[in-house]
């Protein structure tokens, strides 16, 4: 096994993402068995998303954290600034955006603005809620940064 492989399987936020998913699991009583047989992934495999030992499929890991009641998102590096914009900061980019448009239609930024500003009937759009896209409020997210060599389809 090289030690890019032995790397990537240490790396502590998959360490830390198995521990949040194997306490949350014991903690509603769901045995791993339950949880593979939930998602149609083996025992086994739910114990290496646990322990961070060996290398799975990622929507494996999303599909487990969604048994335990999390929503999982994955983000590659480049979006991660994005995740820091506040609700603020997205309804001025998008009030700034309409200004300029008034000006000329500029097809690329209406594209932006109109992706940003979309609303999709299956998702909670209550207003104040930060982001049009955000799992419902009963539902905590958690937000994990993998490096890119390690995320598998």
């Amino acid at each position: 096994m090289s030690s890019r492989a032995n790397a990537a399987r240490s790396h502590p936020t998959r360490q830390h993402l198995g521990q949040q998913i194997r306490d949350r699991r014991n903690a509603l009583g769901i045995t791993q068995r339950q949880a593979a047989a939930m998602i149609g992934i083996s025992q086994c495999s739910v114990t290496y998303i646990e322990r961070a030992s060996r290398d799975v499929l990622t929507s494996s890991v999303i599909d487990l954290a969604a048994v335990v009641g999390r929503h999982l998102a994955v983000v590659a590096e480049h979006h991660l600034s994005l995740l820091a914009l506040t609700a603020g900061e997205i309804r001025a980019l998008a009030d700034s955006a309409r200004a300029w448009l008034q000006l000329g239609d500029e097809p690329t930024l209406r594209s932006a603005l109109d992706k940003l500003t979309a609303t999709a009937p299956d998702l909670d759009t209550t207003p104040g809620r930060p982001h049009r896209d955000e799992p419902p409020l009963d539902r905590p997210v958690d937000t994990v940064h993998l490096p890119a060599a390690d995320i598998t389809a």
